[in-house]
């Protein structure tokens, strides 16, 4: 990406976020077993004026070439303990990260800023990173993931399976989520070795005392087999589609 292209989106971002075209939608996560709503999870939004719709995942990707990251993660921090701070207390809200915020002292910043202001607890937040991107993280990076547990802040591996699903990645970090992917959800009730792999994830999870997330429920027949091979809680087409902030108040009891 050419210097002045990045200039320019750094700039898209930054009054995006003034002029509100980036939004918070929220999927709800519940009990595998029951009709208990467990969590909310975040996911951003941009409704760029010319581009048009950006997902998540590209607009990362995008603010971190422009370096306008730390904007974003601060923005996504404060309007999702905005909504936590109207709802019924214990509600948690689980928002995905890079390696490079997490390397990025200004996260840290971002989260006191946040709950502070909302007068959220850190306990109510759950921040979630691949399996490649943890992965990827260096020894000062797992080292302020660790710090952040100690403040009472979750830690999740999202998309779990969707590469090796390598079980004796889950054991280097303090994790309170397992987030398997939805590819292999999909998977349980077609093949022998993806139930097997659940069952896996779930025995060395709850091991560990970590709960296991099955994303990208589509069906009740998936539900009910991820509840035999002990997931704890699921999230996906299954359950609706993503809420919007305002919104949440009649859907969360």
């Amino acid at each position: 990406m050419a210097r002045r292209e990045e200039r320019q989106l750094r700039q898209d971002i930054i009054s995006g976020l003034s002029a509100q075209d980036f939004a918070l939608s929220y999927h709800l996560r519940f009990g595998i077993a029951s009709p208990r709503i467990c969590a909310l999870e975040g996911v951003v939004r941009w409704q760029h004026r010319r581009r048009g719709a950006i997902s998540e995942v590209a607009l990362m990707a995008l603010a971190e070439k422009a370096g306008a990251t730390r904007e974003l993660q601060h923005w996504a921090l404060s309007s999702g303990c905005a909504a936590l701070a109207v709802l019924p207390d214990g509600t948690r809200l689980s928002l995905n990260l890079t390696p490079w915020q997490v390397r990025n002292q200004g996260l840290y910043d971002s989260i006191h800023a946040a709950t502070e202001e909302h007068r959220v607890r850190p306990d109510q937040l759950e921040l979630a990173l691949s399996e490649m991107a943890l992965e990827s993280l260096d020894d000062e990076a797992q080292l302020a993931l660790a710090g952040l547990f100690d403040d009472g802040v979750s830690l999740a591996v999202s998309q779990f399976g969707a590469l090796t699903g390598s079980l004796t990645l889950l054991g280097r970090f303090p994790l309170d989520r397992v987030r398997l992917d939805a590819t292999l959800v999909r998977r349980v009730l077609l093949e022998p070795d993806a139930r097997a792999m659940v069952g896996a994830v779930v025995t060395v999870a709850h091991a560990m005392a970590a709960r296991v997330v099955a994303s990208g429920v589509e069906t009740e027949a998936q539900r009910k087999c991820l509840a035999e091979l002990g997931c704890d809680e699921a999230q996906g087409p299954f359950y609706g589609g993503g809420v919007q902030a305002g919104m949440l108040v009649n859907v969360v009891v």
